[in-house]
């Protein structure tokens, strides 16, 4: 059985060339895209009053991705039919106008600031110091 090993420079050229195509196609085509989907999402009014107060939907957010954030809990909230009980966590990110975003779009939602999540977990966990430990360096542990 024989074998062909393509030269090193040829490789790289095309994995090069590759990389150029997926940018161009990302950067031209799907990221206007998703921009135009973004927007009608962010256009939708609100679902309306949640019908079940017994749970909440919680979800972690930066700064970066509020948008899809709101798009993410409306599309939800029309695959169900009803208003979730959304509460966002803030990762410490968050300013004051991102969170009044959240609450224009989404006016039954809980905004939890990071001070506000780190003053009540240093309160309730104090008696698991290697939980807050892990809480403190794992920003998923939030």
């Amino acid at each position: 059985m024989t074998y062909t090993v393509k030269a090193r420079e040829t490789l790289k050229k095309h994995q090069l060339l590759r990389r150029l195509v997926s940018k161009l196609n990302r950067t031209l085509v799907e990221d206007p895209r998703r921009a135009r989907i973004r927007a009608e999402v962010l256009g939708l009014p609100p679902v309306g009053e949640s019908a079940d107060n017994s749970y909440s939907t919680h979800m972690l957010v930066c700064s970066r991705d509020v948008e899809m954030a709101v798009c993410t809990a409306k599309v939800a909230d029309l695959a169900f039919g009803t208003q979730q009980n959304w509460v966002f966590h803030d990762d410490g990110s968050l300013t004051e106008l991102e969170v009044r975003a959240l609450q224009n779009q989404l006016p039954s939602c809980v905004v939890v600031t990071r001070e506000e999540a780190d003053m009540r977990a240093e309160e309730e966990l104090r008696e698991f110091p290697k939980i807050l430990d892990y809480r403190r360096n794992q920003v998923m542990a939030l």
